[in-house]
């Protein structure tokens, strides 16, 4: 796979920027990279903090799929970030469902993808990345310090290690290798096997014991009562506060 990349200075977005490009047609492999974002966001629209010294870069893609299978990709992309930070730090990399990338407990970046779709396919995936690197603990906004972490990695030699990875999965992927990939991810789970909380898009939210990731990417949660519940999106923490079993949490 071939890849082109634009350096940036300052942007709001790179999602934003990457989207503008491939409407206008630019090819598979453009990766739009920035020095800092002034309005990156992650995903439920919640704002990115991007200072100068991270990595913060979005990936063109056009592959040819569909829409069911748009879960599959932050599980490709956390597999291919957590090889390249392993491989630079040494540091033990885990991946939280749905799209982040956590080190010792903490938060070290995360995965956004969207897409647009036409005729039942996508005309195009964004996969954007944000990952702390060379973040001072200082720098983190009080909100963020006690959740966040950062990596002392050079960002450009971490997005080189990314795109060397991601190329090798993202052939393996189109080969119908996802089940290699799959499970590459659930050993680097943060939270399979462990009492979690899943809060809903609409406000519902469930707890139980998170059990398995599916053959299109979707958690499995086992909830108190044997029964067992397939979450495609939402937001899930750990639930430290109650022993399993417990009574469900229903909103």
């Amino acid at each position: 796979m071939h890849f082109v990349v634009r350096e940036l200075e300052e942007v709001d977005s790179t999602n934003t920027v990457a989207r503008g490009l491939a409407e206008g047609g630019c090819p598979e492999g453009t990766v739009i990279l920035a020095h800092s974002q002034t309005a990156g966001r992650g995903r439920m629209g919640r704002a990115w903090f991007s200072p100068k010294g991270g990595l913060w870069f979005s990936l063109i893609l056009r592959p040819d799929m569909s829409p069911q299978e748009m879960g599959k990709f932050p599980i490709l992309v956390g597999v291919a970030m957590a090889r390249a930070i392993g491989a630079a730090s040494g540091l033990p990399v885990r991946l939280k469902w749905p799209n982040d990338i956590m080190i010792n407990g903490k938060k070290a970046g995360g995965i956004l993808v969207e897409s647009s779709l036409l005729g039942g396919k996508p005309r195009y995936v964004i996969v954007g990345v944000g990952i702390n690197a060379n973040v001072k603990f200082e720098e983190f906004p009080p909100e963020l310090k006690a959740i966040a972490t950062s990596v002392s990695i050079e960002p450009r030699e971490l997005l080189d290690a990314f795109l060397q990875e991601f190329a090798e999965l993202y052939e393996a992927f189109k080969c119908g290798g996802f089940g290699d990939i799959l499970l590459e991810a659930k050993g680097l789970s943060y939270i399979l096997g462990r009492p979690i909380r899943a809060a809903l898009p609409d406000g519902a939210a469930v707890e139980g014991v998170a059990v398995d990731i599916d053959d299109d990417g979707a958690l499995i949660v086992e909830l108190p009562s044997g029964a067992r519940e397939r979450f495609i999106g939402g937001e899930v923490s750990l639930s430290l506060v109650r022993p399993f079993p417990y009574p469900p949490l229903i909103q």
